[in-house]
């Protein structure tokens, strides 16, 4: 999703909060001396137009987010001098400043987290030396610190407005001078918050909130640190320096702009980033450098080890590197030693530093980077060890490989570093500038679907999860609803109004199917109008990569799941021939079960056996039915009797329920409201049931067959 498209919808939910005075911030007034007026007036009207805000302009003008974003985008604007730019940036960063500070003093003690003082400290820091343990506990209440930024609205909404191009400016700016004195406390403060904002929201953002916006990439996150990098006025040791001050963040990933640049950087940033790469090895003790190197991602901890032993004799290196490689996961251990392998191939060392390593990989558990390094090397070298590396699961496999392909092997988790700042590079450098901005919000917001990579295609609407976020708060389950019907007709190619509707509503059934149709036919609509390619494929980018496509595949899965209960076949299967070719194996899975069961019952067999070649155990268990059912139908016993095996050590009491031996209890239903997994289970088992007993019932002797199912299962399971 383009960032900028989903923060101007961050800000018209901002604007729609502040209208109904849910949310209030600082005006930001001292910010209009430096706004062309009559740009920001025809801004706020593209805003008002595109988003069908309510506020007259003025009161749009006078809103402190919309200060901030303007301010924001004024920083890369050409037409405001740079010290202009400046002043504005000094106002953007004390206002942030301020608002961290807010955090800081709303976050609960951890007395408050984890009971009592002495409960978290035993939790935590049980093995910590006096000398380690304030540190290691100021580090965790940092890490505690990031999350709680995005636990409020009035906290994060200008993180993501304006936050990253306040950071980045500030990064542009520094000089040493500033840097060593109290503007570089202020960017150690500020910076965490937006590197981290990107990693917060993909991995982590079940934990802090519903959902967040979601308007940073890897690359774009990583701006600020970009920018501080590429800044000549700063030195190595300097910037080295200040990325272990922000290291312990376990949200920011610190070593990748710095591989990055050394692998995609002109002469001079390779050798800076060089130099930063080796200052952090010496200045960071073990634990340190070992707690960053398990939390870096695997492209920015393998391209450091590559970079560290290309740039050192490996003798010096070696008793280190295995101190700080014991720290790292199985999986990560094997492609960091082959990360250090590549390097070893790439120059030229004394033979006998690296037979010490190879020694070292034959003391190591076989892997994939055990076996490919052990056997790139002893043929690199000349050593006769290769056959002890073919022993492992793959070892034979790679002994067939010519030497140039191994070496692409052993590189191909870093292999794109270069590729990886080129698109920071390009990514910054072709930001938004306001003025297309001002012109194009209203075509920014045609309900259509955007080109990705590779083919890929993304829904160009970014989700209102801060609005629905706000909604869910309110006490009156009426007003709740109330709200969110509003905004289904106010915003009605935003789908994730519809989608939460369906999860929140227990009235007004007829009313909330009526929008889920219209909502749903003019997704069809869309859907429809793509054009595929005859030489080549499409696919709609996964939802779990995309929010808004996410939100485009739940509604057309709740749709269809309505044209089931309404048993209109023909329908679901047109619905699902046009979407299923443009969708993953995951978003795929719901649909494909519903159209499994159309084709079914409408007695369409021809086409069920194509369809169960996407069938696996993996799929939706309304699919494997399916499938159990054609079996059993077309007398393969033992294939019917396995799937349903399975379906039971999933939907324990699926049989049970089927047949009405069993119901569940009040408790079950309670329960599973509150997420209890076992009961959960009890309660999609009787939705399962419900759904297929009329098809079960018709098939001669099925109900006889299903009991001997059932007492097979019983004789193998005594979990339930």
């Amino acid at each position: 999703m383009d960032r900028e498209t989903v923060r101007l919808t961050l800000l018209a939910e901002a604007l729609e909060l502040s209208r109904k005075d849910r949310i209030e911030y600082y005006a930001f007034d001292e910010l209009d001396a430096f706004f062309d007026r009559k740009k920001a007036f025809e801004f706020a009207g593209a805003l008002k137009r595109g988003f069908l805000l309510d506020q007259p302009l003025e009161a749009i003008m006078e809103n402190g987010f919309f200060r901030g974003y303007f301010a924001g985008l004024m920083l890369s604007s050409d037409s405001l001098s740079y010290e202009k730019k400046e002043e504005m940036a000094r106002i953007l960063m004390e206002r942030f400043l301020v608002d961290l500070k807010k955090v800081d003093d709303a976050l609960p003690g951890m007395e408050e987290f984890f009971d009592s003082a002495k409960r978290f400290e035993k939790l935590f820091f049980p093995f910590y030396k006096d000398n380690y343990r304030e540190r290691a506990k100021m580090d965790f209440r940092d890490n505690l610190l990031m999350y709680w930024c995005f636990k409020n609205r009035e906290y994060y909404i200008p993180i993501i407005l304006w936050g990253n191009e306040l950071a980045s400016f500030l990064c542009e700016i520094a000089d040493k001078e500033k840097f060593e004195g109290e503007w570089g406390e202020k960017l150690r403060k500020i910076l965490p918050p937006t590197l981290a904002y990107y990693s917060i929201v993909k991995f982590a953002g079940y934990s802090v909130d519903i959902n967040l916006p979601r308007a940073e990439s890897i690359t774009s996150s990583l701006f600020p640190m970009l920018v501080l990098l590429g800044n000549e006025k700063l030195t190595s040791r300097q910037l080295s320096e200040f990325i272990m001050s922000i290291a312990h963040f376990t949200t920011i990933d610190v070593l990748l702009v710095p591989v990055a640049m050394v692998a995609g950087g002109s002469d001079e940033e390779r050798a800076k980033s060089i130099e930063i790469i080796n200052w952090i090895y010496t200045l960071m003790d073990d634990s340190m450098l070992g707690l960053v190197l398990s939390l870096s991602s695997g492209v920015a901890r393998n391209g450091f080890l590559y970079e560290l032993v290309m740039s050192n004799d490996f003798a010096n290196l070696f008793d280190r590197l295995k101190i700080l490689l014991e720290g790292l996961s199985k999986d990560n251990l094997s492609s960091a030693l082959a990360a250090i392998a590549s390097a070893l191939d790439e120059k030229e060392e004394p033979r006998d530093s690296v037979e010490k390593f190879i020694e070292y990989l034959m003391t190591l558990e076989l892997s994939s980077g055990v076996e490919v390094s052990g056997i790139l090397l002893s043929r690199k070298y000349g050593f006769e060890h290769e056959e002890f590396f073919k022993k492992g699961v793959n070892g034979n496999i790679y002994g067939g490989f010519d030497y140039s392909f191994l070496k692409k092997i052993a590189r191909h988790t870093f292999s794109f570093l270069d590729e990886l700042y080129e698109q920071m590079v390009l990514g910054y450098e072709n930001r938004y500038r306001p003025e297309y901005i001002i012109t194009n919000v209203e075509a920014m917001l045609v309900p259509s679907f955007l080109s990705c990579e590779d083919e890929e295609i993304e829904y160009s609407r970014a989700p209102m999860y801060t609005l629905i976020n706000s909604v869910m708060e309110l006490d009156d389950a009426d007003e709740v609803f109330n709200a969110i019907v509003a905004y289904c007709k106010k915003y009605p190619y935003n789908f994730e109004f519809v989608n939460a509707l369906m999860l929140v509503s227990a009235f007004e059934v007829d009313n909330v199917i009526k929008l889920l149709f219209d909502a749903a036919e003019r997704a069809y609509g869309i859907l429809s109008r793509i054009v595929v390619d005859k030489d080549g494929d499409i696919y709609l980018k996964g939802s779990e990569e995309s929010p808004s496509n996410k939100e485009f595949v739940n509604l057309i899965d709740n749709y269809v799941d309505q044209l089931v209960t309404k048993k209109d076949y023909r329908r679901v299967l047109k619905v699902a021939d046009t979407a299923l070719p443009l969708l993953n194996l995951e978003d795929s899975k719901s649909l494909l079960a519903n159209s499994l069961i159309a084709h079914w019952r409408m007695k369409d067999y021809k086409r069920l056996p194509e369809l169960f070649e996407e069938v696996d155990d993996e799929s939706d268990p309304k699919a494997l039915m399916v499938m159990a059912l054609m079996n059993y139908v077309n007398k393969e016993i033992d294939d019917a009797e396995r799937i349903i095996l399975n379906i039971l050590e999933q939907f324990p009491h699926f049989i049970q329920f089927l047949l009405r031996n069993e119901e569940p209890t009040n408790e079950d239903f309670d329960k599973e409201e509150e997420f209890d997994y076992k009961h959960q289970r009890k309660i999609d088992a009787l939705f399962l049931a419900e759904e297929f007993r009329e098809d079960w019932f018709k098939l001669k002797g099925a109900k006889e067959w299903l009991k001997k199912v059932q007492k097979v299962f019983d004789e193998v399971n005594t979990e339930w």
